[in-house]
């Protein structure tokens, strides 16, 4: 399994569950842009403009609103964590074999469903990390994460958190949509970028999916 081959199946994940939960994909490609090997720009991360100007105008922002819309809030969270989070399970999954320095990241947080390296947005004026949007999700009463409190090595409490029913979303989901992912990845690897347009054909006539 070469490299192209590798990062044509990771930034192929990105695009096809970003496509089957609705969201719209501006272009995938496995051209390095200097800064990353390949990428995926999605547009899955805007929430609607009312929502935004709601978030906007609750005092405590987005922790405050999604404290009175969880289901709202876990829905779009979950997606965003779930799309950030494909590419590396499809490697997994479907490779066998992950990015050396993801699973440095994995032996540093053994416990975290997150890829530090994928950046996501709850909207345009602001940008977080996945580990926030998973404390958020902590925060809320719908299950999806949980935290789990215990001692390191030198004695000090620490807590992790833990969130099987994500991990299990996204392997069900990578696995669902499995021969997408290889078609969308044998596209990228014949034309190296592929407009919205062209996955959306690739993928075919689909079911929306929820998280």
């Amino acid at each position: 399994m070469t490299k192209r081959e590798r990062l044509a199946i990771h930034e192929a994940a990105h695009a096809v569950i970003t496509t089957v939960f609705g969201g719209e994909v501006d272009f995938v490609t496995i051209v390095s842009d200097g800064d990353t090997a390949g990428r995926s720009v999605l547009k899955h991360q805007r929430l609607p403009d009312s929502v935004v100007e709601e978030i906007e105008n609750t005092a405590g922002g987005l922790w405050m609103w999604a404290q009175t819309h969880e289901d709202e809030f876990a829905q779009w969270a979950v997606s965003e964590v779930i799309i950030g989070n494909a590419g590396q399970e499809a490697e997994r999954l479907l490779l066998g074999e992950t990015d050396p320095g993801q699973l440095a990241v994995e032996a540093e947080h053994p416990n975290v469903c997150i890829n530090l390296r994928e950046v996501t947005a709850p909207y345009d004026s602001d940008n977080l990390q996945m580990l926030d949007l998973l404390e958020a999700l902590l925060d809320t009463d719908t299950g999806w994460v949980e935290a789990r409190y215990g001692r390191n090595e030198a004695g000090d409490m620490h807590a992790e958190l833990v969130c099987p029913r994500l991990d299990k979303r996204c392997e069900d989901l990578v696995r669902e949509w499995e021969p997408a992912i290889r078609r969308v990845a044998a596209a990228l690897l014949e034309r190296d970028t592929l407009q919205g347009d062209e996955v959306r054909e690739i993928v075919g006539p689909m079911q929306q999916e929820t998280p």
